[in-house]
């Protein structure tokens, strides 16, 4: 495959590096430069009958430029339509560019792990953790189909679990059509998850294939492995029912999710509303986390019918309610059994709670038993849990094991959803550029100033020094003087007592009401 290498610019955009590669296209990391960010590029590279020349053009290979030239054309109107699309679980279409002989679509680049790099690293995922994720892209979906269009390429590397909040997002729409267009010539599919009227040029495609992609995710999701490719279960369906297959969920639920992987397009749901309605419908739903919050408050003022319920809930499988119990049990006075705790955080913990995923961590790590907690904090951590996400990024900075990359990238992650230690940490990391790492001054500004901006000292302090010593801004000692008045602490008065000989007493006047006006919030560290 020739791709473009790194550097090479399509208008304001430079290309990073290769994301991912196709039989439809290539994607490409990128840097926007009037935008200064990150973007996702997606090239027409059909690699069956595309070459690309020396000059990095794309040019149909010998005797199918028809072919080509119809793909490109398909490729354009659909980047157009699809630019429409706005919804949290789908991912945005910025633009389109002709260049090169081909054309380009430039898309959100959706930071955080892709389905398929946790079904990797984990083989499967409980009931209770995909239902809420299966729910949302359910959204998403219904918002492609209420456009009049069709993914078709729906898979776990093509679903990618959003940093900033945990959530998944739908990517690469790369090989999404008209869904009213019954007939298409074009074969974009990837066996296991792709349904049998892909693999014909004349088959039927509409919200029916997409519907079978996703149960065939789901179906990997929940057994560790997807469906056995479609044309082979015409000849010898070898698919076993899931609920003969999948512990701790509903026989209706898994009935819906294999109603999706029927073979033949009109046996399956016909809408994501109809395959929604089928998987909701499963009797009681487990309390939900205001619910069983209400139960532990009830609970910790000594009423027994809430703590009967709570445990009923908890004993029924719900792992909000187990890991409520395990909180009370470790730091309610009424109920303190560390034994106990541990019992209910595991058992909350099989069923992927974050929250408890984490105490157990915790526990380890009280423990100095690192690696232990570094594992447990991981498995926290995937699910978008912050703390954890700035445990992994400190345990890697103290060196168990000593990674300073990992660490960046750990804390990264847990800035990115605001937690201020980690913002705090970052700034400090790339202003000095640890063990290797390359100093990054603009962006250890940046940090420093979003940790000042939710209050804490530190990064208050530091930013003092900064601009009393112009190192990465200005200096300006009115600037100084503010953060240091901010930090409120020792070091911060014993540094502002240090510059105030060389400012005039207007200077110092200014700083002291830029500081009263302030908005942040009271120091922390």
């Amino acid at each position: 495959m020739h791709t473009l290498p790194p550097g090479f610019r399509i208008d304001e955009y430079e290309i990073v590096r290769v994301l991912g590669a196709g039989g439809f296209g290539i994607t490409y990391l990128a840097f926007d430069h009037n935008l200064d960010g990150p973007v996702a590029i997606k090239e027409y590279f059909p690699a069956d009958i595309a070459v690309r020349t020396d000059d990095a053009r794309v040019a149909a290979a010998a005797g199918r430029s028809d072919v080509f030239a119809w793909g490109l054309d398909r490729f354009l109107r659909e980047a157009r339509a699809i630019h429409r699309l706005r919804h949290p679980s789908i991912v945005r279409v910025h633009r389109y560019v002709e260049r090169h002989g081909t054309a380009y679509i430039v898309m959100e680049y959706v930071e955080g792990e892709s389905l398929a790099s946790i079904l990797e690293s984990r083989g499967q995922l409980p009931a209770n953790e995909w239902g809420p994720w299966l729910d949302r892209l359910l959204d998403g979906l219904a918002h492609v189909h209420n456009h009049d269009y069709l993914h078709r390429d729906i898979k776990p590397a093509n679903i990618v679990i959003r940093a900033a909040d945990g959530e998944p997002v739908l990517i690469d729409f790369g090989a999404a059509r008209v869904a009213s267009q019954q007939r298409t010539h074009t074969q974009v599919l990837t066996p296991g998850y792709a349904p049998f009227e892909q693999h014909t040029s004349e088959g039927a495609q509409g919200p029916p294939t997409d519907i079978y992609a996703l149960a065939a995710v789901s179906c990997h999701v929940l057994t560790g492995e997807p469906p056995p490719n479609a044309p082979d279960r015409m000849l010898e369906d070898g698919h076993e029912p899931l609920a003969e297959r999948v512990a701790g969920a509903g026989v209706r639920w898994l009935k819906a999710i294999d109603d999706g992987l029927e073979l033949r397009s009109e046996d399956r749901p016909q809408t994501v509303t109809a395959w929604r309605a089928a998987l909701n419908e499963t009797g009681l739903q487990p309390l939900d986390a205001a619910e069983i919050e209400k139960l532990r408050e009830a609970a910790s003022r000594d009423d027994p019918q809430a703590l009967a319920q709570l445990r009923a809930e908890a004993r029924a499988g719900n792992p909000e309610a187990q890991f409520v119990l395990g909180e009370m049990c470790h730091e309610d006075d009424m109920y303190v059994d560390h034994d106990e705790a541990v019992k209910w955080y595991r058992k909350a913990a099989d069923l992927g709670h974050p929250g408890a995923l984490f105490r157990l961590g915790e526990q380890r790590d009280e423990k100095e038993d690192s690696a232990a907690a570094l594992a447990w904090y991981h498995r926290a951590a995937v699910h978008g849990h912050v703390e954890a996400q700035f445990k992994i990024g400190s345990l890697y900075r103290e060196g168990i094991p000593p990674d300073e990359e990992a660490a960046e990238e750990w804390l990264h992650k847990a800035a990115l959803q605001g937690h201020v230690g980690a913002e705090f940490i970052l700034g400090t990391i790339l202003a000095a550029g640890y063990n290797g790492l390359a100093v990054d001054g603009y962006d250890a500004v940046r940090w420093l100033r979003k940790a000042a901006d939710h209050g804490h000292a530190g990064a208050r302090f530091t930013l003092g020094q900064m601009y009393s010593h112009g190192k990465f801004v200005p200096r300006d000692l009115v600037v100084a003087h503010m953060w240091f008045t901010l930090a409120e602490n020792a070091a911060a008065r014993a540094a502002k007592l240090e510059i105030e000989p060389y400012m005039t007493s207007a200077e110092i006047d200014q700083a002291d009401r830029r500081a009263g006006a302030y908005p942040g919030a009271s120091p922390e560290e």
